[in-house]
């Protein structure tokens, strides 16, 4: 509370600290909602039921080069074209491609989403009786990485192949020999020799230190770091990275890109200073301490058992939360951060 009374917009402060209590109670909600296979079944068709809607509506997006427009304006779908002002195009064999959003915020929303999404639909295949229902599934997780791969967003996707790698791993070590570890390897890095040879391939060989998004992501960096060395106990205050930014933002052309840092743990450094941190490194230590209790094995991000797809989309909030802001800042990564915390901290390895 101390770091909203000293903050210099205080309005947003308060702001920030009466969000943090609403996600907090929607975890521990879901956290306390989810107990049995039924409970999880539920959360997994609909999120199954919310990917394969997204990348509907992404690959339109991507296909028209468009928004998609009419009636899905009013579930949050901007209206924008590739030439619309501040939009997130990509550069593909020297053309501006549109990124799809779908109804998110960000195409990197969109991809954070559907990475997290995925995880859990996939560890909940297997316990479905309905062939109707796991044909459903499997259904939205193909649609879902066609959509995936046309965000275009690097971190996600290099998330998703982590996700995958380490759940076959898994799923052999249980049911088969060493050798099929090599094939299933091999599987793996002969699919992302194709992803690096295709067109959307090019934003991942092209990436370069002189990149415009590398270099204002560094000048954040050195905002943030300058912010805590003049606020290092209590931090500029919740909300208020944006508010000091001005001050705080070193460009040589004179351009100022009004945007949060894009790393989870400097932003809360810079807003709630060292206390902050360590209160949420030490909120972070515990509940990995959590999923070990549930018995993951040497490959603990697979979903063979137990706390593996737990591990799975803890890992990917704190992998993307390492190259993006919007688990802190945007309420649909508020909403994912909060559903993602609540799962970790249910009993749901008890299924």
């Amino acid at each position: 509370m101390a770091g909203v009374i000293f903050s210099k917009n205080q309005p947003a402060g308060l702001y920030g600290f009466l969000k943090f209590f609403e996600f907090f109670f929607f975890g521990f909600y879901i956290s306390r909602k989810l107990k049995t296979k039924k409970d999880f079944g539920i959360l997994s068709l609909f999120l199954s039921f919310g990917v394969v809607l997204e990348s509907i509506i992404a690959v339109l997006q991507f296909i028209n080069q468009e928004s998609v427009g009419g009636i899905l304006y009013f579930v949050g779908e901007r209206n924008f074209n590739g030439q619309t002002p501040g939009i997130a195009n990509a550069s593909i064999n020297g053309k501006l491609i549109l990124r799809p959003y779908g109804t998110l915020p960000h195409p990197n929303v969109l991809a954070g989403y559907l990475t997290i999404a995925m995880a859990i639909v996939i560890s909940n295949i297997k316990y479905q009786i309905s062939n109707i229902i796991k044909i459903l599934l499997l259904f939205s997780v193909f649609v879902g990485i066609i959509a995936l791969f046309l965000t275009m967003s690097r971190v996600a996707i290099i998330a998703w192949f982590i996700v995958v790698l380490f759940a076959g791993f898994s799923f052999f070590k249980k049911k088969t020999s060493y050798r099929f570890f090599i094939y299933y390897a091999m599987l793996i890095i002969l699919l992302i020799a194709v992803l690096l040879s295709s067109p959307i391939g090019n934003r991942f060989a092209s990436l370069s230190l002189g990149d415009e998004s590398v270099i204002i992501r560094e000048q954040l960096v050195n905002a943030s770091f300058l912010m805590v060395q003049e606020n290092p106990v209590l931090g500029v205050g919740v909300n208020n990275f944006l508010v000091n930014l001005p001050s705080s933002y070193k460009t040589t052309n004179g351009i100022f890109n009004i945007q949060p840092v894009h790393n989870i743990f400097l932003l809360i450094f810079s807003e709630l200073g060292i206390l902050g941190l360590l209160f949420f490194l030490w909120f972070l230590f515990i509940t990995f301490k959590r999923i070990q209790k549930k018995k993951f094995s040497i490959f603990p991000l697979g979903f063979a058992q137990g706390g593996h797809f737990q591990f799975s989309i803890f890992f990917v909030v704190l992998f993307i939360g390492l190259f993006d802001h919007y688990f802190l800042t945007l309420q649909q990564g508020q909403i994912l951060l909060s559903l993602v915390f609540g799962i970790v901290w249910s009993d749901l390895n008890n299924i």
